[in-house]
């Protein structure tokens, strides 16, 4: 016979199912008084509505002689109870097994409890599943109205800059031809000069342009990042002038990397000027190369930049750093700090997109008051075997050009240049 439940009530039947001993605690339980209780099936009496378990109850105790579990049953009034029940085979004086007890407890309270909770639950998960759809609505938004706000700002920078160069380009011809209607054709020069000037800085300004863009006529080759570094020292301190003590740190030297050094060259004075605006009073600037292997977790974001070796140059000053929402920003075409007419807002843009067009990265580390570093990673360039070069006899060069003023242009260009085109 199974131990009594606390709390727990206890019925009797016989083989058959009927009613042999019912207390008043299942009165209270269940409603039906003893009198209506005894000699009724209890299956009929209480599971009438549920009867799926009572067949599975009665297979176990013929087979292992005991039973426990939660069951429903139906309440005199209709309502549905949940009972957890221990049942037994209970032997007879004769040692021959003949009624069943079972122990019965009302779990009903628990039911409704836990049902209560699993509910409150999934609505919980509803309203966060709701909110985080919100959040990341307002966020997609936000993101769109930042790149917006980006796109203008670059619109209103190139529509500016260019409107500068324009009014040279087109002023300077004018000029000229009222040079030449006056009988005054000495003085042409000096407006030739100044519409070359503006040209020079458009061509300057869409060179930048397409560097941020990741879309700048390159010419790669094998650099030494140390040579490089270490050729430009001189040029650096004199630009950077004595305020600004200048120290290098090359590293061994033996890896390469794949990329143009005319731009690496342009990036790294462009960085020793921005440190050198950043140190209005003096200061120290640092610039160090060395070799690093960078895993996929180092380079988590950076898409299109595979794991491996990199060359890395880091240039460090003692400026007055950036705030974080400064540094946000950083890498955005024509955003400067700097006043208006000492810089183009360009520089950090058109390294950012020169390096990754050239598969490397570009970090930013910097606080008010402790300076910046600008860290530019370049894969390692691993050089082939040298192929045998023809002598260029007989080469043929293809013009494609879509527009024909260019095409003429640079067809005549060849040809001045010894070549047929």
């Amino acid at each position: 016979m199974v131990a009594m439940l606390s709390h727990s009530q206890t019925l009797v039947c016989n083989w058959d199912g009927r009613v042999e001993t019912w207390t008043q605690g299942m009165e209270r339980l269940f409603g039906f008084a003893p009198a209506e209780a005894m000699g009724t099936i209890a299956r009929e009496l209480l599971h009438s509505e549920f009867p799926e378990p009572c067949p599975v109850i009665l297979a176990t105790l013929r087979r292992d002689g005991q039973w426990q579990g939660q069951v429903r049953h139906r309440h005199k009034d209709g309502a549905t109870r949940f009972a957890q029940e221990s049942w037994a085979v209970q032997p007879g004086l004769d040692g021959v097994a003949s009624s069943l007890m079972a122990a019965v407890e009302d779990q009903t309270a628990v039911k409704r409890a836990e049902e209560a909770l699993r509910e409150a639950n999934a609505t919980l998960e509803a309203r966060v599943e709701a909110r985080t759809a919100e959040l990341m609505a307002v966020e997609a938004t936000l993101r769109q109205s930042q790149k917006m706000e980006a796109i203008g700002q670059l619109t209103g920078g190139i529509a500016h800059d260019f409107n500068n160069v324009l009014q040279g380009i087109t002023g300077s011809p004018d000029m000229m031809q009222r040079r030449v209607d006056q009988g005054r054709p000495g003085e042409i020069g000096r407006h030739l000069a100044s519409a070359r000037r503006s040209v020079q800085r458009a061509a300057a300004l869409t060179h930048r342009l397409l560097a941020f863009a990741r879309q700048l006529p390159l010419d790669p080759m094998a650099v030494s990042l140390d040579k490089l570094t270490a050729g430009m020292e001189e040029l650096i301190r004199r630009t950077v002038g004595p305020s600004v003590q200048v120290e290098v740190r090359l590293g061994d030297g033996l890896w390469l990397v794949w990329c143009d050094g005319g731009q690496l060259e342009n990036a790294l004075l462009n960085l020793a000027i921005n440190a050198r605006d950043a140190m209005a009073d003096g200061g120290w600037l640092t610039i160090s190369t060395g070799e690093v292997h960078l895993s996929a977790a180092d380079l988590a974001g950076e898409d299109g930049t595979a794991p491996g070796a990199f060359v890395t140059v880091a240039v460090t000053d003692t400026g007055a750093g950036m705030v974080p929402e400064v540094m946000a920003h950083a890498f955005e075409p024509f955003f400067t700090t700097k006043p208006i007419g000492q810089g183009t807002g360009l520089g950090l843009s058109q390294l950012y997109g020169f390096v990754r067009q050239s598969g490397g990265v570009v970090r930013l580390e910097s606080a008010p008051g402790r300076g910046t570093t600008v860290h530019v990673f370049l894969p390692r360039h691993k050089p082939a075997e040298k192929a045998q070069d023809g002598d260029g006899a007989g080469d043929v060069v293809l013009l494609a050009e879509d527009e024909q003023g260019l095409r003429q242009t640079e067809a005549q260009w060849l040809r001045d240049g010894g070549r047929s085109g």
